[in-house]
């Protein structure tokens, strides 16, 4: 991250999530519904959310209704 961090020209990797986490997380909320736990968007979601840091706090209204949905009970879920 760090190595992308300087060909982005960013101030390290904080800044760097925070210039993408926002596009990223607008496509990862309008595919949520979709997600198998074979799902590609699945993974990103689960390093942007472990990693991003300060940086989630600017895309919380795409965060958290994909985590209201992903964490129903099984049989009211509508993730994988």
């Amino acid at each position: 991250m760090e190595a992308l961090a300087v060909v982005q020209d960013v101030d390290g990797s904080q800044d760097l999530y925070r210039e993408h986490v926002g596009p990223l997380m607008e496509r990862l909320a309008a595919s949520h519904h979709d997600w198998t736990i074979h799902s590609v968007e699945l993974l990103q979601f689960d390093v942007v959310v472990t990693h991003a840091g300060p940086a989630l706090g600017e895309v919380l209204p795409h965060l958290v209704p994909v985590l209201r949905s992903c964490l129903q009970p099984p049989e009211t879920r509508r993730c994988a």
